[in-house]
């Protein structure tokens, strides 16, 4: 069970979308971007950790400390 749900506004949803699409911030950033987006329990399902971090190739610790 997550410890740490992210919930997003419309507002920095929509945000984080266009920083994603556009692509021209650190590499870093958009990693982030995308997942707190794959992470938004605002949008229906959220993905599980183990799913985000397949989807995205990044470790499980970076998810749970993004999340936090």
């Amino acid at each position: 069970m997550d410890k740490y749900r992210v919930a997003l506004t419309m507002e920095e949803r929509l945000a984080l979308e266009q920083l994603v699409s556009a692509g021209k911030a650190a590499a870093r950033k958009l990693t982030h971007a995308r997942i707190l987006l794959l992470a938004d329990a605002g949008r229906g399902k959220a993905y599980a950790e183990a799913e985000s971090v397949s989807a995205l190739g990044t470790s499980p610790r970076t998810i749970e400390r993004l999340r936090k």
